[in-house]
């Protein structure tokens, strides 16, 4: 009885470590994962409901501005291209990543004001504001290994019918690695001829519906384990409006002082009858005097 108790708990320690190992393989979390070339470049992914939790590790082989670039071609096509595509490319602008959606309506640069070539959704058109559905999560690199996370909606996105993804697998898939231009701006970033590309006969799809998980960790996991602030999304944020200030209320007009009471200014009352006597009087007395000098 003692032996099949040590066979158990032997057991259950080799399940519970192989689970641990599992988690901590998982970059950033997500649970899925395919190997697009392998010990170069990985996809991970969780699919929740309509939107795309994403992530892209690899080799850039080289030290600076890298991109990661994962797409599909187009409905139909029967192996990878390239021109016509719709892909998410997340990189570094010196210290700071970005994600964007991107068309690749050719193979050159992007020519912002047209919007030819490997473009944001937003180039080639100089009224559209310059957003994007696309987000960075987090970032790491660590020597010329990098990666970064990423979300995306399933759906179009940017007002743009055609760069819709299947869940299902039913459209090739396309990757990338190459440089960023130097003179490159968070808010436009062009990316460069890429070093590593899908090959043309490829046929490989990713299915984001099923799980899937054949990947050997390419960049330290112990460096995407370090938390690190909110990373850029590539693309400013519009400000919002300042509220407008409160018009300052107008300042009490003083109250006018109280004038001074004035006494009222009431007739002098009429004489009376021994006031008028007494006038009478003294007029008659004064008369009399005046008589008497001229007498004398």
């Amino acid at each position: 009885m003692r032996t099949v108790e040590l066979v158990l708990l032997l057991c259950l320690f080799v399940v519970t470590k192989d689970s641990v190992a599992g988690q901590d393989d998982a970059l950033y979390g997500l649970p899925n994962c395919q190997e697009l070339v392998p010990g170069v470049l990985n996809v991970h992914w969780n699919l929740d409901d309509t939107v795309l939790d994403i992530a892209l590790e690899g080799t850039t082989r080289e030290i600076g501005n890298q991109y990661f670039a994962f797409g599909f071609s187009q409905p139909g096509v029967p192996s990878a291209r390239m021109t016509g595509s719709t892909a998410l490319i997340g990189g570094f602008v010196g210290e700071q990543p970005f994600a964007l959606n991107y068309q690749l309506a050719s193979k050159n640069p992007c020519d912002f004001a047209t919007g030819d070539g490997v473009c944001p959704d937003f180039a080639g058109n100089s009224t559209a504001p310059k957003t994007t559905s696309a987000k960075v999560i987090q970032a790491n690199r660590n020597g010329d290994t990098m990666a970064i996370h990423m979300t995306r909606p399933l759906g179009p996105t940017d007002g743009k019918e055609n760069n819709a993804w299947p869940a299902d697998g039913s459209q090739v898939v396309i990757y990338a690695i190459g440089p960023v231009a130097e003179f490159s701006s968070l808010e436009e970033p062009e990316v460069l001829i890429h070093r590593v590309k899908t090959p043309g006969v490829s046929t490989a799809t990713v299915k984001f519906d099923e799980p899937k998980n054949d990947c050997t960790p390419i960049i330290d996991r112990q460096v995407t384990a370090t938390a690190e602030p909110p990373a850029s999304t590539g693309v400013p944020e519009p400000s919002p409006e300042p509220e407008p200030s409160p018009e300052p209320e107008p300042e009490p007009e003083p109250e006018p002082e109280p004038e001074p009471e004035r006494p009222d200014m009431q007739p002098s009352p009429p004489p009376t009858e021994a006031s008028s006597g007494a006038i009478s009087s003294l007029k008659g007395s004064s008369i009399l005097m005046i008589s008497l000098m001229f007498f004398v």
